[in-house]
């Protein structure tokens, strides 16, 4: 298979987001429902459009696959199997991070660390 690592990278990327969105969509909507709704200010306003609208990064890995193989098969100097696993794994990596981000942030605030 010639595209071998946009094959693996890619789904593990939609894997994260998928997941992560998941995950973090169950945690914000759980906090709302233990939440005091009287607080003055929201502490899940920066959350929740994650947690509601994350899925649609899946276009993040969609579009990486699309702009990775075109750019293997035009023979473009710059892409290198070595740039589309580099690019892949940084990618990855921030999907990883933001999506960890969110749920350090949301346990932060059931545990009253806010």
């Amino acid at each position: 298979m010639e595209y071998r690592p946009q094959t693996y990278i890619g789904a593990v990327q939609l894997l994260a987001v998928l997941a992560g969105s998941l995950i973090l969509r169950l945690s914000v909507k759980g906090m709302e429902d233990f939440m005091n709704p009287d607080l003055a200010p929201d502490p899940l306003r920066y959350l929740r459009p994650l947690s509601q609208y994350g899925w649609s990064l899946v276009f993040i890995p969609i579009v990486w696959v699309g702009l990775t193989i075109r750019g293997e098969r035009s023979d473009l100097w710059w892409a290198t199997k070595s740039l589309t696993i580099g690019s892949g794994v940084v990618i990855l990596l921030g999907i990883v991070v933001l999506f960890g981000w969110a749920g350090f942030a949301v346990s932060s605030i059931a545990f009253g660390h806010t």
